[in-house]
């Protein structure tokens, strides 16, 4: 017997307006399940305005390191923010910086914190955490998170572990996002935690390019048995001029999320649709 569990999972709730309503349409329209918010987005606002008219929504915290202004003073978390007080301009700066031990853990804590936080003020049930860009994964800020999830009685966290599939291998050109993929799944597998979480990962292969056709790939190779989260990042009307430089295809993923083609692979699979609060009941 068939016993597939499906999250789908949106991120960067928060971010802007187009990417708030795209999440809400996915998710009273289409199949998407859970979503986590961006306590420093510039939507923040509206995000918990719509969380709130939509409670079947689940809503996990997205902590975010980069880009974005910090909750916490620049001149307390001198570390991991640039010398215009925003948070560093991407991952591969968070990184390196990271490699080179000159991020300081107790800045990162105390960002994150507040992050939490500020969500957790809102009233909003909170089921689980993820980083954004999955930066949360790197050890020694795995340790913060998993720490900070317990004392603010957080039960599930985001392992981004995603096996390399044969379908991944289509295209020569995405042979770089295969590397990217499988360091990922290295830091991933030492990611160790009694925290809850689902089986498996997916969706950084196919990460801001989740169309129809590449939603099909991934879900008419959905295993038989087990939990996962699909990530996912669907938008409405889209003009994130900030963010053109992701080169994500919002409107692309929610017509997808919203496509009869999903929910027939779905039928066909034998798989189920739920969320990290569901999750969090079972354990």
């Amino acid at each position: 017997m068939k016993n597939c569990k499906l999250i789908v999972h949106a991120d960067d709730f928060g971010l802007t307006h187009g990417v708030n309503t795209g999440i809400i349409d996915a998710h009273l329209n289409g199949i998407l399940t859970s979503t986590s918010i961006m306590a420093n987005g510039p939507a923040f606002d509206e995000a918990i305005e719509l969380a709130y008219a939509a409670p079947t929504l689940d809503i996990g915290v997205h902590l975010t390191l980069v880009e974005e202004i910090p909750i916490v003073s620049p001149t307390d978390i001198p570390s991991i923010v640039d010398k215009n007080g925003r948070l560093l301009a991407n991952a591969k700066e968070v990184y390196i910086r990271y490699l080179k031990k000159k991020l300081c853990l107790k800045h990162i804590r105390a960002e994150f914190e507040a992050q939490i936080i500020r969500i957790k003020s809102t009233g909003l049930p909170i089921s689980h955490i993820d980083g954004h860009q999955h930066l949360h994964i790197l050890p020694a800020i795995f340790s913060i998170v998993e720490e900070l999830a317990k004392k603010h009685d957080i039960q599930a966290i985001r392992i981004p572990k995603e096996r390399i599939r044969k379908y991944m291998f289509r295209n020569h050109l995405n042979i770089k996002r295969i590397l990217e993929l499988a360091v990922l799944n290295v830091y991933a597998s030492i990611s160790s935690t009694t925290l809850n979480h689902p089986d498996e990962f997916l969706g950084f292969y196919y990460g801001g390019q989740l169309n129809i056709k590449n939603l099909d790939s991934v879900l008419s190779h959905l295993p038989e048995d087990g939990t996962y989260e699909l990530m996912c990042h669907p938008g409405a009307n889209c003009d994130n001029g900030d963010y053109d430089h992701w080169q994500y295809s919002w409107e692309a993923e929610l017509e997808a999320l919203k496509s009869n083609e999903a929910r027939e692979q779905l039928t066909r699979r034998g798989a189920s649709l739920i969320s990290y609060h569901d999750l969090n009941l079972k354990s």
